[in-house]
């Protein structure tokens, strides 16, 4: 790979760095969320900056080409994140679920008691 590809790579991957910690700075992306592509971020910058590293893991692990271990890496990464997300949605369904079901018993309480008022 030539140097000026992996400068242009290491300056995307730096603009994404910073975009995202912009982001957890503004409160729009919760930091859990973002941990996983800040490290996604440092681990391709390592790989872009050793090259060599990404042949070594393709030849340790009987890999023909170092292209296919990035997609290997990248599918498995990808799936790590939909894990992670269904997790998250997950949770977030029970939680809504469960407050809806709350509000409901708060406003027939509410709706019972301004009864029993009048």
């Amino acid at each position: 790979m030539s140097l000026r590809l992996q400068i242009c790579i290491a300056v995307i991957i730096i603009v994404l760095f910073i975009a995202i910690v912009n982001m957890i700075r503004r409160e729009k992306i919760d930091l859990r969320y973002a941990l996983s592509w800040m490290v996604l971020c440092f681990v391709a910058l390592i790989l872009d900056a050793f090259p060599g590293i990404l042949e070594w893991m393709a030849d340790a692990l009987g890999i023909a080409l170092p292209s296919n271990m990035v997609f290997i890496v990248a599918i498995l990464l990808l799936t790590i994140t939909i894990y992670s997300l269904t997790a998250s949605v997950s949770r977030l369904s029970d939680k809504n679920k469960r407050l809806t079901q709350e509000m409901a018993l708060l406003r027939e309480e509410m709706e019972r008691m301004k009864a029993d008022h009048d």
